[in-house]
């Protein structure tokens, strides 16, 4: 169980410093994005030199995500996130913890490349 403040450093250094070591995080519900940040991601890829990837969106602009808990089970999760509604905080379960000698976390990226991102990857 933990919490994390994702704010500079973004998903992949934030979440990724909680995890105890051999596991990882695979996130394959992420929410759709803000418009205002698919647009400053969509209009940095008309500045030579800039083009923020998907990665560096998630990094860099957070994704999104303000704060990310890690739940005992999903039962508990459900409790947080209906919890959370009730006093008109949005919260949804967008992935689980697993296995992983190297803390990888793994994001099914809802950014314009739509591609399957991992924190091990340069």
């Amino acid at each position: 169980m933990g919490i994390a403040h994702i704010t500079g450093g973004g998903v992949w250094h934030k979440f990724g410093e909680i995890l105890p070591k051999g596991v990882g995080a695979i996130f394959d519900n992420m929410l759709e994005p803000a418009l205002v940040l698919k647009l400053a991601q969509e209009m940095s890829w008309n500045i030579p030199d800039l083009k923020l990837t998907d990665k560096q969106v998630y990094g860099t602009f957070h994704g999104g995500y303000g704060m990310m808990v890690i739940c005992a089970d999903n039962s508990n999760a459900l409790t947080l996130t209906n919890l959370a509604r009730r006093h008109e905080i949005y919260a949804s379960y967008i992935g689980h913890t697993t296995e992983s000698k190297e803390n990888e976390i793994i994001i099914h990226s809802k950014f314009k490349e739509g591609k399957i991102l991992s924190s091990l990857d340069e």
